[in-house]
């Protein structure tokens, strides 16, 4: 969105979501940029310099108007997280935070990242069981509803 790109979906909040992950792991915003130029260059300053390929893939309109003077090397993630991630984190991390919005990780790739393990481990492997509306009880829903509806 800083390059002025016409696109904006699904990579979009994945960078977003890579953005808001590593700020809870810090305490502090990631890029604070006080305008956009600013923040472009905290983002360099993290993720290196986007090479010609990355930025048309940000912004397949990308017009030169933003030139890097400067090869900048990225820092490595640990580093910018202060060692208060572990591996799995960082590597979902370096998944989301990619320049070329077609390399982010899929939602569903992200949701079963290493990191969530323990997560879906965790969770029953039994379905709860459901209950049974008696006939009236069913009919009293459909009127509730009706009625809230009208």
């Amino acid at each position: 969105l800083i390059l002025s790109s016409p696109d904006y979906g699904t990579p979009v909040d994945l960078w977003s979501a890579g953005c808001v992950l590593a700020e809870m792991l810090v305490g502090q915003p990631l890029f604070p940029g006080q305008d956009g130029v600013d923040q472009l260059g905290q983002i360099v300053d993290i993720l290196g310099t986007p090479t010609l390929q990355e930025l048309y893939a940000m912004n397949p309109n990308y017009d030169r108007d933003v030139v890097f003077i400067q090869r900048i090397e990225p820092v490595p993630l640990e580093k910018v997280l202060r060692r208060k991630a572990g591996i799995e984190t960082i590597e979902l991390l370096g998944r989301l935070l990619q320049y070329d919005p077609t390399l982010r990780v899929r939602p569903v790739d992200g949701m079963a990242a290493a990191l969530f393990e323990p997560l879906w481990q965790a969770a029953p492997q039994q379905r709860p069981e459901l209950f049974d509306l008696s006939r009236e009880e069913l009919e009293g829903c459909a009127e509730a509803a009706s009625a809230e509806i009208l």
